[in-house]
């Protein structure tokens, strides 16, 4: 239990990081937004559901983890590019 906890930790926390951050962001600049941006994360979360395991059937699980490996590059991008003053 403790190499589970071990292993999962470091991942649910850099996976869960950046929902808070982003929307602490847009309420310091656009409060209006923030309605939207939920929206938008839990339609993309049924989105990339569906898209994951249509990836993984055609293409496999290491393409899948590439892709959203990917997609958290980018978005960790776009916040970094988001943050600065």
């Amino acid at each position: 239990m403790l190499i589970a906890v071990a292993l999962l930790v470091p991942m649910g926390v850099a996976l869960g990081v950046p929902m808070p951050t982003g929307l602490r962001l847009l309420n310091a600049r656009a409060p209006h937004m923030v309605a939207w941006a939920w929206g938008i994360n839990g339609a993309m979360s049924v989105l990339g559901a569906t898209l994951a395991i249509f990836i993984a059937m055609n293409w496999g699980f290491q393409v899948t983890l590439m892709t959203a490996s990917s997609t958290y590059l980018v978005g960790m991008v776009a916040l970094l590019v988001a943050a600065k003053p």
